[in-house]
């Protein structure tokens, strides 16, 4: 199924093996991986605490709940594409091998979809989490753990999964009775 875009692939393996790869750049992506486990849900905290960002905080998680059980639940399981590790065993892995299956990534949805969902009207905020989101995503592929095109889905799923989770949550719960007494009267995503 993948196969069309395996050459894209192995030949974006080949450039960061050749031009990239270093002792200082494997700490700051293996850094970066690590970083993405907490960092979306420590936002979320954050955006909790204040009742201004609380229905944006709340929604977010609410499409980063979605994208895990869309993406490592249902998608990973459907399409079954086997890590670059597992095909190729000559990569050389800089983390200890993830389980499951590699397509999409959830690091890169997870990424993409809390940058866009926590964005706001700040504009280095903005920045500054889509600059995060994107380095985490080339974190799994400079680290071996993802293809590229698993990582280029992954962020693209993830910015659908922030949009339609806000949708979802905005039907199902912030704009119902008990979610206008919660939050006060509708302020917008």
């Amino acid at each position: 199924m993948f196969d069309w875009l395996l050459p894209i692939d192995r030949a974006v393996f080949d450039w960061i093996e050749t031009y990239l790869a270093s002792p200082v750049l494997d700490a700051c992506m293996i850094f970066l991986t690590y970083l993405c486990y907490g960092l979306w849900v420590l936002v979320g905290a954050v955006f909790l605490i204040r009742k201004k960002t609380r229905r944006q905080g709340c929604a977010a998680l609410f499409s980063l709940g979605l994208m895990v059980v869309c993406n490592n639940f249902i998608l990973k399981n459907l399409i079954c594409r086997p890590r670059p590790f597992v095909s190729d065993p000559s990569l050389r892995l800089k983390i200890p091998a993830p389980g499951g299956y590699s397509f999409p990534s959830g690091h890169a949805s997870s990424s993409s979809c809390g940058a866009l969902s926590f964005s706001g009207k700040k504009r280095w905020f903005s920045v500054l989490l889509f600059s995060l989101a994107l380095l985490i995503s080339f974190s799994r592929v400079y680290l071996h753990v993802h293809y590229f095109s698993d990582v280029f889905f992954g962020f693209l799923l993830g910015l659908f999964y922030s949009k339609f989770g806000s949708f979802l949550f905005a039907r199902l719960v912030a704009d119902t009775g008990w979610g206008r007494r919660f939050f006060g009267e509708k302020q917008g995503l």
